[in-house]
């Protein structure tokens, strides 16, 4: 694992395991391989866009947050996901309601998989 640090002073791990970089970066990671960009570099205005909430890494669904129907504000706890012995808490990136939830708690996710779509 390396740790750098930005010309602004924002530090961040990478560490590379078989194909796959891992990002560590403010308490959340995410995986990155050569075949996509990185999730933590896509622009706002692209996944503002996207009505679907996705799976940054690996792991398992340790709770679900919200319930179908349910309104939610940007920033807002959506589910939670254990991946490496790290819990990453996934937030709504806008607001909206939720039109259907995936995945049920306990289930294993990958990398990029639908967890829920938005309205």
């Amino acid at each position: 694992m390396k740790f750098f640090k930005n010309s602004s002073g924002i530090k961040f791990w990478i560490e590379k395991v078989g194909e796959k970089i891992w990002v560590h970066f403010k308490g959340r990671t995410f995986a990155v391989d050569n075949k996509q960009e990185p999730l933590v570099h896509k622009k706002t205005s692209d996944v503002q866009k996207k009505s679907n909430l996705v799976s940054p890494v690996p792991g398992r669904v340790l709770s679900i947050k919200v319930k179908e129907g349910d309104s939610v504000q940007k920033g807002d706890s959506l589910i939670v996901i254990e991946s490496m012995k790290i819990e990453h808490t996934l937030t709504a990136f806008q607001s909206g309601r939720i039109k259907s939830i995936l995945v049920q708690k306990g289930q294993s996710v990958e990398s990029n998989e639908k967890l829920l779509i938005f309205e």
